[in-house]
């Protein structure tokens, strides 16, 4: 890549982050609501009897649930099991949804909720403890102030039936790795075969190294809400409703109504996921104790098929979104925590809630991430410990506003120049790392065109200039200020490299590498809920020698050796190390 060519790309990147920008300020969207109920999750399985591993997947099947997620809760059935009798290629989400009702998995659910006993009786005993659990303070303190106590909690009980879902598990293609390594390998074998019929050079066909055992697989997941509408509410009560009053000669008709009644599902979206139950062989990757067996490693593929699909659900979904209000500003806090899955640096957007010209609008005003997640488990009783969160981007965050869980994006693009010996125009990106607040790790690649007249150099390129690219792998820890301010201590290691032309034959080129440690510092400042303006000061430590090699030669060429020089890479090129001053911008997605 040639120096234009970079800094067309780095032009770009700030056209499409403007764009981006002002595509974000100007797109409004519907009031967001700081109201949060709890979801219920139920897991069903689709099985294909003729399907290999189908009776073992079955079997693994019980043990899949929502306990990793303590923002579900867990509505597990009895019989989650789906025997589908058509093959696999007419399942969609439409005859699925057909056989599911018809298979009265909703009808189980609804059993479940209003605790259904043996004797076909109803009662209110889990929506009351599910309603408790899910109050906020503030219903709690309106319930008391009300002097309304169990009925209040009945009817927010009542509310969250609407929000029970069906995850419905499709795994399909389960393969062991030795099945896996064998299809890869002939895939490359018929590849270098069609190559070498017409190639003057011939290749050698190199087979997969196979250092894992076990199973992988897809996981296709099926998300349906059940529709307790107030239409569906009222023929549950008046027709379907069954407890120790009432009278026998209504008992039986009532109970087979239910039977025979199918409560509505709701489509809501679907997914796909790898399914992995494998692990690496004894001696390689990982220690492990020991190594796990194939029942172990069947019931490890469906659980992780499991949790990816409802992860992705939470990523993707509207309705598995916390929202909340702003509890206060200084610090930031809201009256979430463990109870919602709240973590360390989970992401929220804050809106401000408009009207004008009679449209009512939502405008996002920043973005803020938790850093104290406070331990809200048991049942709120109006003193509930808020968690508490620092603002990353964005304007001035007040009491109220709504928060609403954004958790897809921990990185950041970034792009800028830096000036000094070790400069030149950059691209960047930044990941969070979790557990510790503001922890990142970043990589970023720089190109940069200097002169240098090295004594070192037999055979310089032209007018002695040369394109360095440098790339550094590094670690920084934000601490935050003031709102829309932050610093951060910077460690890195960098490699730099270039390269010039072959001095007797055009088709080779000279290539040195050379190392850096880097410590440094950021300051950043918010320009907008989603860009960042930040100056560095890095200083660029050489480290060791440098390293020289010639591309374009054969392998067995005289000239293709590569070696580690007698000289470090500032001596060969003089004063290339030191502090550089850099400006950039950065963009959240």
């Amino acid at each position: 890549m040639n120096k234009q060519n970079f800094f067309l790309i780095v032009l770009l990147f700030f056209g499409v982050v403007a764009f981006a920008q002002n595509t974000n300020t100007q797109k409004k969207r519907e009031q967001v609501s700081s109201e949060y109920d709890r979801s219920s999750i139920s897991y069903v399985l689709v099985n294909f009897a003729n399907e290999r591993y189908s009776s073992e997947v079955e079997g693994h099947f019980k043990d899949a649930n929502v306990k990793d997620y303590a923002k579900f809760d867990d509505h597990s059935l009895g019989a989650n099991v789906l025997n589908y009798s058509q093959n696999r290629i007419s399942l969609n989400s439409k005859k699925l949804q057909k056989a599911l009702e018809q298979n009265k998995f909703a009808n189980e659910a609804i059993a479940i909720w209003w605790s259904r006993d043996a004797n076909g009786n109803f009662s209110t005993e889990l929506v009351e403890k599910r309603g408790r659990y899910d109050a906020s303070d503030e219903e709690v303190k309106k319930s008391q102030a009300l002097k309304r106590g169990e009925s209040a909690l009945f009817e927010a009980g009542e509310g969250l039936i609407n929000k029970t879902y069906l995850v419905v598990m499709d795994y399909r293609d389960i393969k062991t790795m030795t099945e896996i390594y064998d299809a890869k390998d002939a895939k490359e074998r018929a590849r270098i075969e069609k190559y070498n019929k017409t190639a003057k050079e011939k290749k050698v066909f190199k087979p997969v190294k196979r250092n894992r055992n076990g199973y992988k697989g897809k996981a296709k997941a099926y998300l349906y809400r059940i529709d307790f509408n107030d239409s569906i509410k009222n023929i549950f009560y008046e027709n379907l409703w069954v407890d120790e009053s009432t009278n026998a000669s209504e008992r039986a008709a009532r109970q087979r109504q239910f039977e025979e009644f199918n409560f509505p599902l709701v489509y809501i979206a679907s997914t796909t996921a790898e399914a992995d139950g494998s692990q690496a062989n004894a001696g390689q990757g990982v220690n492990l104790t020991r190594q796990l067996s194939k029942t172990e490693l069947l019931n490890q593929l469906v659980k992780s098929g499991g949790r990816a699909c409802l992860k992705s659900f939470q990523e993707t979904t509207e309705e598995f979104k916390i929202r909340t209000a702003v509890f206060q500003t200084a610090p930031i806090q809201a009256k979430i925590g463990k109870k919602e899955s709240l973590k360390i640096d989970d992401r929220f957007f804050v809106f401000e809630n408009r009207m004008k010209n009679g449209q009512k609008y939502a405008k996002r005003k920043g973005i803020i991430r938790a850093k104290k997640v406070s331990d809200n488990m048991g049942n709120a009783t109006g003193q509930t410990v808020p968690s508490n969160f620092y603002q990353v981007y964005g304007g001035k965050i007040q009491k109220g506003m709504a928060m609403e869980e954004a958790p897809r994006a921990m990185l950041q693009v970034y792009g800028g120049y830096a000036i000094g010996q070790v400069g030149g125009g950059m691209l960047g990106l930044e990941v969070l790392t979790g557990g510790i607040t503001s922890s990142k790790v970043y990589a970023q690649i720089a190109i940069q065109a200097k002169e240098y007249d090295s004594d070192f150099i037999e055979n310089p390129p032209d007018e002695n200039k040369y394109t360095f690219i440098r790339f550094d792998l590094g670690w920084k820890k934000e601490f935050w200020f003031a709102r829309n301010f932050h610093i951060a201590p910077i460690f890195a290691l960098s490699g730099d490299m270039t390269g010039w032309k072959y001095a007797t034959n055009d088709d080779y080129s000279n290539n040195l590498l050379g190392a850096f440690g880097v410590v440094g510092a950021e300051f950043g400042l918010n320009v907008s809920s989603s860009m960042q303006l930040v100056a560095l000061a890095q200083y660029y430590q050489p480290i060791g020698n440098a390293y020289y090699w010639i591309s374009g030669a054969s392998e067995d060429s005289d000239i293709a050796a590569g070696d580690w020089l007698e000289n470090s890479y500032q001596e060969i090129f003089l004063d290339r190390e030191g502090i550089n001053f850099t400006i950039a911008l950065k963009y959240q997605f």
